[in-house]
This record gives C-alpha cells, sequence and structure tokens, in this order.
C-alpha cells in the first residue's frame, strides 16, 4: 500500500506566461538510480510468525553475529516474520563482502540466500515505503510524475501516463513503474525516463514540464531510454540542453521561473557502450561485487566417458568453494538433480558458476554427460568453454565416447587438461605378512607400481592420438604430458588428485624455506629429464611409492602408522576426530581412511583449480583463437526485426521495423557487404572487450528453477556487457543448416543469472568472457542463436552436433479441448528444455511426434514430458510413431479410353486416364522448382523445356495437388471439343485434392501421378452440375483410373551414415542386413588410425576409421541405434538416420498385402481395396 497525499499544482498550457527574448535552455538532469549499496537482503530465515519480539530480537542478534564477525560493522538488522531480514553495513566493502558467494548458514545449519538488497524488490520496498508521506500524481503531455520524499531516496520519477483523466489508471501506471525503478535494478523496460534530481520547487516543477514536453526526453547519455538515445546522436557523448521553444509546455515554465535551472552533472555511457544497451546503470555494491579480473576467469567444461567420474570431480570443486559439505565430496553428486539422480547418469550439462578466493579465481563449471545419446549436451556446453577437464578412467583408458568428446572439444578450439581419473583401482593393495603374526612386512610390489605407471602412459599416448588426428596441424596439436603438468592422476571418489609439479612442491615444502625452490626443481628434473626408464623410475619412487604405502596401509586399517606416515611426507597427520573415533576403538573403513589420508596429502580441488589456472587459457585467449572460427558463418544476414514483449518470461513477438535513425547512430551500422560485418564481429570477439558492442552467443535454454516452466538463455558474452533491462537483436539458428539464419527479434533481457549447486542467483551484470544465464528471450529464441546490440549482427556459426535424431515417438492425449491444450502447452516447453528433442506435427499422420537421439533420450524426453503435464501425465499415451507412406502407379491406366464416372443424376460424365509422372519432374515439384506464375505462360514453358511435355498439355494444367514441400501430382484436361470444362474444372480440382490427400489403395496421400480428363460431358445447367453431383463423381472415376494402372504402395527408405573401426564393421553389415538394408558400403578415411596407435606408430589396420552408409526402410529403423551399439559395442559413432528417397514396395521383395491391410485400418477403411471394374460406370 502507498499513501497518496496533498494536492496536485495546476498547469494550464492554454494561458502562457511571456516567453523572454532569448529562451532559456532547456532543463537537462544527471538520472541518479535509489539505491542502497551498503544494504544486503536475506531470505530463507525460519518463518517467525506470531512467535513473539524475543525470537524476532534473537535472531536478528545471531545474523548480527554472523556477519558482523566475518565482514565488518553494522549499522541495523531488521527481521520479518515471514522469513527475511535486511542488513545495512556501515561500508558499502562490507556489504560486498557478504556478497562473495560463500554459503551462510544459521545455527541449526539451514542455508541462508543472500542478495544484494533490491532484488527482492518487493520486500526491500514494502518495507522503504512503508508510512512515507508521498504526494499525489501528476501528468502532463501523457507522463505521470512523482516527487519522492529524501527519506526514499529523493528526486522525480517520470513514466507514461495511459489517461490523462483517470486517476485510478495514473495512480496505477506510475505506482507500476516507480516501484520497478526503486528496486535497484532502475526503471522498467515501458518506461522512458528515470529519476532526476532538483533542488527546489520551482526548478522541480520546470523540470516536470520540460519532460512532459519533451514525453519524455532523455535526461542525459545514461538516464535516456534505448529508444531515445538511438534516435539523438548526441545522446552518447552528452545530453545536449533542449532548446525551449515559447510557444510549449517548457516555454511556459521557462518565462515562469527564468532564473530556475536544474543542477546538472551530464554523463556520458562506459565507452564503447552498444547503442541499444540498456539505459539503466547497475547500482555501486552490486557492480563491485561482480568484477574480477578477466585473467582470473575460466569456463571449463567437465567430458568422459559414462561412469569415469566427472560428477564427482565436480563435487570436490563444490567444496573446495563452498557449495557442498567437504564429507559429501565425491559421493553426493551434487550437480545430478531428479531423473538424473534416479538413473545414476549424467543427463543435463549443469552450468554453475564457483570462486576460489585462495586461487583468485572465478570459474564457470560445466558437467557434462557422458552417455553418447546425449552429445548434444556436450556439443552446446563446449561452445560455451574455453578450456575442458577430460576425464579418463585410468584402468579402462580411452573409450569411445571420450574420444568423441575430445573431438568436438578440439573441433570447437576447446585446450584439454587430461586427468586419469580411478587411480586407486590399479595401486597395490594391503601388503602381505611374513610368517606369522609378528612376521615383517614385505615392501610394496614394485612391479605393481610400474605396470600401473606403463598404463598412465598408455592412456596419455591413446588420447595425444586423437588429439593429433582431429588437429588440422599436429606440430601445433594441444598435447598432453606429465612433464608438462597438464596430466593430473589421482581419484576423484576418494578426493585427492595429483601432478608431478604438487609432488615436487611437497618434497619443497619438506626441505624447508632455505631450499625449498632448489628442492623442487631437482625433484621436478629427475621426474622429466632423462631417458624414458629413467623417468619411469623416478615417478615410480618419488611419486606412486608414497601415494601406495598410505594405500596400503589404510587398507590394512594401520591408523597410528598412517598418521606417523603422513606426518613424515607432509608435516601434519590425519583429522584429530578421526584419531579420537580411533582410539575409541571404532571400526574405520579402509575408504574413510584413504580419503582422510590421500585427501590431506593431494587435495582434488588444490590440484584441478591450480591446473585450471596454470594451463587453461583465459577468455580473451580463448577468443582470439576462435574468432575465426565463430564468424564462419555463410548464413546470409537479415535485416528484418521481430519485436517481442518481454515483461513475462513466455514473450510474444510481433513484427517490427528498426528506425532507420537507430541504424544510423548505431556503432557497428549495417555494413555494405555481409563479409565486412563478419570482420567487424570477428575482431569484436578477438579484443573480448567488457565495453565493447554485445555479442554473446545462446547454446542452450536452461530451466529458470523455483517451479517455474519458464527458461532462460544459457549464453557466453564473447563482448561487451550485458544487464538487466539490455535491448537486444536475437537470431535463430536455423532447423536446416543448409537454409538462412531467421530475421532478428527484439527482446529485451529481464534478469542475469548465474547458477550455483544450491540454485540461480541474480547478476549486476555479465562482461565479455562470462558465462550466464539471461531471462527474457524466450519468446524470441527457440534453442540456439546469435545475440547482439545491433539488428545487422551476422549470425555466429551454428553448433555441429555429432548426434543425430534416429528414434520417433508420437503421444497423445484424450480427445478433448482441455486435454489437448495441456499437451499444446507443454510440448514447447519440452522443446526448449534440450538441444536436440524433435517436436513436431505429423500432417500425414495426425501424430504429435517426439524424437531423440535413442531410447535412453526418448526415455528422459518422456519423463520430461510428464512432469511437465502434472497431475494429466497418467492421461498421456506413448507409442511407436506411425510411419506414413505414399501410392502411386507404375504405368498408364486401361483402357486407353478412361475409366468412366456418372454423377449421380447421370446428367454428368467423365472419363479419366491415370499414368506416373516423371521421378525428375516429381523431385521438382516437391522441390518447388515449378514457376508460380500461370498468366505469362512461365509454367507451361518449363513443362515444356525442362521436362518435354506437350505443348498443348503443359498449358492446359487444371490443377497441381499438395504434398510434402511442394506439388506432386497434376491434374490435366486432355479434352478435345468439349463444352462446358470451364465450368467444372474448379470442381474437377477439389476432386483431385480429395483424391491426392487418401488413395484408394491404402488410404494414403498419392504422389507422382498424372490424372487426365480424357473426355466429358458436362450439363448446361448449373443446378444439375453442383459440387454434390460433380466432385464424388470426379473422385470415383479417379481412383478407378488408379486403380486400373498397377497401383503401388512407396514405403520411404532413410539413409543410415556412421563411422566404426574397421573390425566393426562386419557387425554392423549383419545389423543393417537384417533390416533390408540396401546399397550397403564402407569407405576407409585416408590417414584413419583407431585410438590404440601411438604419437609415432601406426594403429593396427583392424582400428582404421571407416565410414559406412547404407538405405535402410523407415520402419525397420526403429531400435536400430541400440542395436548396432550392443552388437559393435559401443564402437560406432556419430549415427546419422535421415529420409532419403521413396521406393516401391513391390521393389522390396515383400508380401505388400499385411503392409497393405495395415496401412487400411489405419485409415480407417475396411476390407479389401476395391478393384477398378467396381468404381467404373458402365455407358
Amino acid at each position: 500500500r502507498v499513501p497518496l497525499c496533498s494536492s496536485r499544482p495546476h498547469v494550464s498550457p492554454q494561458k502562457p506566461r511571456p516567453a523572454p527574448k532569448s529562451p532559456e535552455p532547456g532543463l537537462t538532469g544527471r538520472a541518479e538510480l535509489v539505491s542502497c549499496p551498503t544494504e544486503i537482503y536475506v531470505g530463507n530465515l525460519p518463518r517467525l510468525e506470531r512467535c513473539g519480539v524475543g525470537v524476532n530480537r534473537d535472531l536478528a542478534a545471531e545474523l548480527r553475529a554472523l556477519f558482523e564477525t566475518a565482514c565488518g560493522a553494522i549499522d541495523d538488522v531488521s527481521v520479518s516474520t515471514r522469513g527475511h531480514a535486511f542488513i545495512r553495513f556501515a561500508t558499502a566493502s562490507a556489504a560486498t563482502a557478504a556478497l562473495d558467494g560463500r554459503g551462510w548458514c544459521l545455527r541449526d545449519g539451514q542455508a541462508l540466500h543472500v542478495e544484494a538488497r533490491g532484488e527482492s524488490h518487493v520486500h526491500a520496498l514494502r518495507r522503504r515505503l512503508d508510512g512515507q508521506a508521498l504526494p499525489k500524481p501528476q501528468s502532463a503531455g501523457g507522463a505521470a510524475y512523482w516527487v519522492l520524499p529524501p527519506a526514499v531516496g529523493g528526486g522525480l520519477v517520470a513514466a507514461p501516463a495511459e489517461s490523462e483523466g483517470s486517476k485510478k489508471a495514473l495512480k496505477s501506471t506510475l505506482a507500476a513503474h516507480s516501484l520497478a525503478f526503486l528496486d535497484g535494478r532502475g526503471a522498467a523496460a515501458e518506461a522512458r525516463a528515470p529519476a532526476a534530481s532538483a533542488e527546489s520547487g520551482a526548478s522541480k516543477k520546470a523540470l516536470k514540464i520540460s519532460l512532459a514536453a519533451r514525453n519524455p526526453a532523455p535526461l542525459d547519455g545514461r538516464g535516456a531510454a534505448a529508444e531515445a538515445r538511438s534516435l539523438v546522436p548526441s545522446a552518447r557523448a552528452a545530453a545536449a540542453p533542449a532548446t525551449v521553444e515559447p510557444g510549449g509546455a517548457a516555454g511556459v515554465a521557462a518565462a515562469a521561473e527564468p532564473h530556475a535551472t536544474a543542477k546538472t552533472e551530464p554523463a556520458s555511457p562506459p565507452a564503447g557502450e552498444p547503442a541499444a544497451a540498456s539505459a539503466v546503470a547497475a547500482p555501486a555494491a552490486e557492480l563491485a561485487a561482480a568484477e574480477v579480473d578477466s585473467d582470473a576467469v575460466r569456463n571449463v567444461a567437465v567430458i568422459a566417458h559414462v561412469d569415469h567420474g566427472k560428477t564427482t570431480l565436480a563435487d570436490c570443486l563444490l567444496a573446495a568453494c563452498g557449495e557442498l559439505s567437504a564429507e559429501k565430496a565425491g559421493r553426493a553428486c551434487a550437480l545430478d538433480k531428479g531423473l538424473e539422480a534416479e538413473r545414476g547418469i549424467t543427463i543435463d550439462a549443469s552450468a554453475v558458476t564457483l570462486r576460489s578466493a585462495q586461487h583468485a579465481l572465478r570459474f564457470t563449471l560445466i558437467d557434462c554427460p557422458g552417455h553418447a545419446e546425449f552429445g548434444s549436451e556436450v556439443t552446446a556446453s563446449l561452445r560455451l568453454s574455453d578450456g575442458a577437464l577430460c576425464v579418463v578412467d585410468v584402468q579402462e583408458g580411452v573409450r569411445t565416447q571420450t574420444e568423441a568428446t575430445l573431438r568436438q572439444a578440439l573441433a570447437e578450439g576447446v585446450r584439454p587438461l587430461l586427468v586419469l581419473n580411478k587411480l586407486d583401482r590399479l595401486l597395490p593393495g594391503a601388503r602381505a605378512v611374513d610368517g606369522g603374526a609378528g612376521g615383517a612386512r614385505r615392501a610394496l610390489d614394485e612391479a605393481a607400481l610400474e605396470g600401473l605407471y606403463v598404463q598412465m602412459e598408455r592412456v596419455i599416448e591413446q588420447v595425444n592420438d586423437v588429439i593429433c588426428q582431429a588437429q588440422p596441424s599436429p606440430e601445433h596439436a594441444p598435447l598432453v604430458s606429465l612433464a608438462g603438468g597438464t596430466v593430473l592422476f589421482g581419484s576423484g571418489y576418494q578426493g585427492w588428485l595429483g601432478s608431478l609439479a604438487a609432488v615436487a612442491r611437497l618434497y619443497a615444502a619438506r626441505a624447508g624455506a632455505a631450499d625449498a625452490d632448489a628442492t623442487e626443481a631437482k625433484v621436478l628434473r629427475l621426474m622429466t629429464a632423462g631417458s624414458a626408464a629413467q623417468r619411469a623410475r623416478s615417478v615410480c619412487r618419488l611419486a606412486l611409492r608414497p601415494i601406495a604405502e598410505l594405500h596400503a596401509l589404510a587398507a590394512e586399517g594401520e591408523v597410528c602408522a598412517l598418521d606417523a606416515k603422513l606426518k613424515q611426507v607432509l608435516g601434519s597427520g590425519l583429522p584429530p576426530a578421526l584419531l579420537q573415533r580411533a582410539a575409541a576403538g571404532a571400526q574405520l573403513d579402509a575408504k574413510e581412511l584413504r580419503r582422510a589420508a590421500l585427501g590431506r596429502l593431494l587435495p582434488a580441488a588444490e590440484a584441478l583449480l591450480h591446473g585450471m589456472r596454470t594451463h587453461l587459457p583465459e577468455p580473451a585467449t580463448s577468443q582470439a583463437a576462435r574468432a575465426a572460427a565463430l564468424c564462419a558463418s555463410t548464413a546470409p544476414a537479415g535485416t528484418t526485426v521481430q519485436a517481442s514483449t518481454t515483461a513475462t518470461s513466455t514473450a510474444t513477438s510481433t513484427a517490427a521495423t528498426v528506425p532507420p535513425a537507430a541504424a544510423a547512430t548505431a556503432p557497428d551500422a549495417p555494413a555494405a557487404s555481409e563479409g565486412v560485418a563478419r570482420a567487424r564481429a570477428e575482431a569484436c570477439i578477438r579484443a573480448c572487450d567488457p565495453g565493447g558492442p554485445l555479442i554473446a552467443y545462446v547454446s542452450k535454454m536452461v530451466a529458470v528453477g523455483g517451479g517455474s516452466k519458464a527458461h532462460a538463455a544459457l549464453a557466453r558474452v564473447l563482448s561487451g556487457t550485458v544487464r538487466a533491462g539490455t535491448e537486444v537483436f536475437v537470431r535463430d539458428e536455423p532447423s536446416n543448416p543448409a537454409s538462412a539464419a531467421p530475421a532478428a527479434r527484439r527482446a529485451r533481457v529481464t534478469r542475469v543469472l548465474a547458477y550455483g549447486a544450491s540454485g540461480a542467483r541474480t547478476l549486476a551484470c555479465a562482461r565479455a568472457g562470462d558465462v550466464c544465464a539471461l531471462v527474457g528471450l524466450e519468446g524470441a529464441l527457440l534453442r540456439a542463436g546469435t545475440v547482439a546490440d545491433v539488428p545487422h549482427m551476422p549470425p555466429l556459426a551454428p553448433l555441429r552436433f555429432e548426434v543425430a535424431v534416429v528414434e520417433r515417438r508420437a503421444v497423445s492425449m484424450p480427445s478433448g479441448g482441455v486435454w489437448a491444450r495441456k499437451l499444446a502447452e507443454a510440448l514447447p516447453h519440452l522443446a526448449k528444455s534440450d538441444p536436440l528433442v524433435h517436436v513436431g506435427f505429423d500432417a500425414d499422420t495426425r501424430e504429435h511426434v517426439i524424437g531423440g537421439c535413442g531410447e535412453l533420450h526418448l526415455e528422459v524426453c518422456v519423463a520430461r514430458l510428464r512432469e511437465l503435464l502434472g497431475a494429466a501425465a497418467e492421461k498421456l499415451c506413448v507409442r511407436p510413431a506411425s510411419i506414413a507412406h505414399r501410392e502411386g502407379v507404375r504405368t498408364a491406366s486401361a483402357p486407353p479410353g478412361g475409366r468412366l464416372a456418372k454423377s449421380a443424376n447421370k446428367l454428368n460424365r467423365f472419363w479419366f486416364v491415370a499414368s506416373p509422372l516423371d521421378a525428375k519432374l516429381v523431385r521438382a515439384l516437391e522441390a518447388g522448382e515449378m514457376p508460380s506464375a500461370r498468366a505469362d505462360g512461365a509454367r507451361a514453358r518449363w513443362l515444356c523445356d525442362a521436362h518435354g511435355w506437350a505443348r498443348r498439355d503443359a498449358a492446359r494444367v487444371l490443377a497441381l495437388a499438395p504434398d510434402g514441400g511442394g506439388p506432386a501430382n497434376v491434374l490435366v484436361d486432355a479434352t478435345v471439343g468439349v463444352q462446358g470444362m470451364e465450368l467444372v474444372k474448379d470442381l474437377l480440382g477439389v476432386a483431385f485434392e480429395q483424391l491426392c490427400a487418401g488413395g484408394p489403395l491404402a488410404g494414403q496421400r498419392v504422389r507422382g501421378v498424372r490424372i487426365d480428363v480424357v473426355d466429358a460431358l458436362v450439363h448446361p445447367v448449373a443446378a444439375s452440375r453442383r459440387a454434390n453431383q460433380v466432385v464424388p463423381a470426379a473422385v470415383r472415376g479417379m481412383s478407378a483410373a488408379m486403380l486400373a494402372a498397377q497401383p503401388t504402395v512407396f514405403e520411404p527408405l532413410s539413409s543410415v551414415a556412421l563411422a566404426a573401426p574397421l573390425r566393426a564393421v562386419g557387425a554392423a553389415y549383419e545389423v543393417l542386413n537384417r533390416r533390408r538394408a540396401a546399397d550397403v558400403a564402407h569407405a576407409q578415411r585416408d590417414g584413419a588410425s583407431g585410438a590404440e596407435g601411438t604419437g609415432t606408430q601406426p594403429a593396427a589396420a583392424a582400428d582404421a576409421m571407416c565410414d559406412l552408409f547404407a538405405h535402410v526402410p523407415t520402419t525397420e529403423t526403429a531400435g536400430l541405434s541400440e542395436e548396432l551399439r550392443a552388437r559393435m559395442h559401443s564402437a560406432a559413432r556419430g549415427l546419422r538416420i535421415g529420409f532419403s528417397h521413396w521406393q516401391p514396395l513391390d521393389d522390396a521383395e515383400v508380401d505388400t498385402a499385411p503392409t497393405i491391410a495395415r496401412l487400411r485400418a489405419a485409415a480407417g477403411l475396411d476390407g479389401a481395396p476395391p478393384s477398378a471394374d467396381q468404381l467404373t460406370d458402365r455407358l
């Protein structure tokens, strides 16, 4: 509730005061945000309700103690009964320290939600506005004004007024805009001007009227709305004072108050800020909290084969950054949610933004799926990343999906850092005992340690082979090695990882400060220099032996010996709590001891963070190398803009036009050629400048969370800065890579989010090099695309997926309006939830179809659809998708005189002949190559010149029946001397369309058929040749002509392509031949070799990679991906199945009767097909 009081001042534009001889310049004011940089909001507190003042004070005291100890002096703490609190610090730096991302918890362990004041604006505004005496709103010139008292922030708030005469509408409009303005994010998207300072009542009044005259004009370069800034070129540098015309409303104010001026402090936007960017600046505290040096930013994807330990490594990083308990690290799989936790695999790529204060590092970690069917998530994640942690199970080595994801990473220009995981599986276990119980223990098995080192080197060679094969120039390939520090080894589940450099630092720490550097260099030289045998012995003795000894002691349960050994190596022993439990007689598990000992010796998070900071590139370096590839798309750029209303997360788009002035004043005006525009975009991306034009790439849509079905766009900011309120232009990726990119759509970013393990948090802004989620683009973007602040930005290179849609399911709900509406609402949300899921409606089978990359992918998609449907999910029916067929003819119908059909009144007669069209003409018609113009004879000339038709037949085409992408059936008037054909040609066209929609043989659509009307008798009386007489007779006659021309059913054939080693090609041939495959062939790649080779020795011939091709009937492709994966032992990759062509079912050497019976039953036709004689009338 906002109390409104005081009276409205009278402004009479009808009777202006005399204007001075020399007009005063217009008034400008510095846009000042009403913000509180020293205050934070704390949520998720216990709801007090009516617990009393005492409990409230206790909670406030606990919050004060919690934050004051860690951050600094606190001025005030206020707690509401609904689980919210506001804490005001003495300094802005203290408030910034409270927002550094650490996890705050109460004494009972309840996690708090901490945000900058204003991010939960409803509670903040209610508290700040409660009890304030605010004046009534005023309006003039179509704008509303509200003068705020100093207690709330002071100044003037301007907003468009819906109606000057409606006081209620004015109040609601002004309240909505002012509340949105006060929340700390700036003016609402609809507002034209924010608050302006005014020193006196006189200048305040003049300022109000001056704004009204310009409806409202920009106050300065930072306070103007995006539309106004683009129309006023000088607004980018500083707001030029507006000239006050004597007769206008501003002239009235100038004449009334000739010396009244508002103190101005013009401010220009940051250097390089885009013209269409939001005019609203973020509060200083939020900006300071978001700033991190670019050299301390990393964007890292975690890629691996399924079950190689990606998510356990992510747990270690979450624990190190305070997002997860250290006791749960390696076992919690905190990034697996919902279906992922149920199935025990990663399904969606989870992007979390974390901070490590110890390493001064802010990084976005993207945990990618390892299953082959979710490869689209990997492709989308790698576009956002600069480096990749390639995790390999050291025992299993490089697997198929390891190689596939590593190739994708290298294709995207992402540098890998190898992590050899699950090393504990190959470490020697407990040492045996000689003799009796008191016998001496044997030393560790040296052969086992040497075997471990050999296996590590073998895996490294496999990875380097893949890198060399994937790189066009192997001499510049980013190879990995133990000596270079680009290989980490350990066990993510047990929480320990190390490198040779980390081991050298341990020896240096034992040597003391004086000899630390020399010792580290010496140990590192011993393990990396010399011959291969010398290096192997040094690594086994200096690195692997201490780890193996601790591992063996833990397996034997020797807590005291383990503690002593750890103190000898590290200087500190086991945790005191663990020693106390052992002293009390508790039975300690070997895994717990290993985790405690080795986790202290070589902490996994420390090795990962050090490796990411040292060996993975920063965003600026990475973009400089990837800019050319990102701007290499050849899709033409459009200039049509779609205006998107983004007041809600589900925006609707309508056509709009970009103002010419906006395009002219933009920093990157439309280039003379697309090549120039791409060169400019490449230069911006290469610079990675936060002050440059805004360019971002969205790779996928992610759920906003909080029970909402809305989606945010997960984006990589390549140039410029984006914040809430930024106006952007979005270029969606085309569904077909060969087609042109869709036109640009206008949208506005409503929020900028970053995700953590516990959920999303709002950011003040995201700069070049950051990965963030943008809310507000859902209505302008389907899945992926380019985001920029200018409409003519060429689209960036689209994603190239290694997987494709190969399986389909039909989904349906019971007939009825409510059920159909629920399904129609859920399917678009499902389409946004996955980068590659296909959601569509099959016009042939009248089914809603979901397509996926395999059986598992489809199961996940159906499960998501059930979640979206909620309680209505029990009505969902899922079944295999129907396969549409086509009907056609093989020869011309007999007799040559045609098949007769009479109308019901026996007064109209038609003779029809059916014949097949030439295959070349059918393809041309389906591709839409036929000219559309008929008046000038272009269509007839095209049929004659390109396809050899007789000129008379080409000029007398009555109708073209649509089929899929274009018309593929032709109706021709071949009559001679028949009167009245022009009177019934439209009715014959209707009958022809009905025939082509469902043929007489199996009720399927007709393809490649020419119907000639060879003779006719048309009654001259109109009442005798109406549609109810002509159309049924014509359909019956055309059907008889088709049945007399050797009718057949065409089945669709799909092209199958995959890559596999030569040793697995035989199994692929077996699977394909059982499914009636044709044209099966394979070709060995030039210079191909498998993953088993080394950098200097070629792989065996059996491991040479081959490309295999085949044509398989679409009805036989169900379950093909699963069978190929099982028979080829997951050796196949890059399976792609797509429609190829139609083939007559008679040529497939199968019995057509069962297929025709099944198709007729699906079409609702009973019994066997009729014969031609049954449909032909007697003369």
